[in-house]
């Protein structure tokens, strides 16, 4: 009840710039973008939706992490070409080392240390 009490209170402006946040929101489209679309500038929609959260009738969006989740991680498998490619590598290391192996990588990379001592 006190929401419908807060948003009887919101100015005609307010519910103007109330509607406007709702449809960006909905759109997925970013403030910026939103904005230039309809006229106005970014930072009278983040003044806007700062006055109608202070008034408690707009709750900022959840950030959602840009970080890759395992999930989104694909499985690749080299074909036999590309293992054929890969049979001979050569590692230059930053102290100017030169690792080399004629066979393919993970018997190479077993066998390196062993060359090292």
């Amino acid at each position: 009840m006190a929401k419908q009490r807060k948003r009887a209170e919101l100015t005609p402006r307010q519910r103007e710039w109330l509607a406007h946040l709702r449809a960006c929101r909905g759109s997925g489209q970013s403030m910026r973008s939103y904005a230039q679309r309809h006229g106005f500038s970014e930072h009278a929609m983040y003044q806007a939706a700062k006055v109608l959260r202070r008034r408690g009738v707009w709750q900022a969006a959840r950030r959602v992490s840009q970080r890759p989740t395992p999930s989104s991680f694909v499985r690749v498998q080299a074909g036999r070409q590309a293992a054929e490619a890969l049979a001979a590598w050569r590692i230059r290391l930053l102290n100017g080392v030169l690792l080399e192996c004629p066979g393919p990588l993970a018997e190479g990379l077993l066998e390196a240390p062993a060359r090292l001592r």
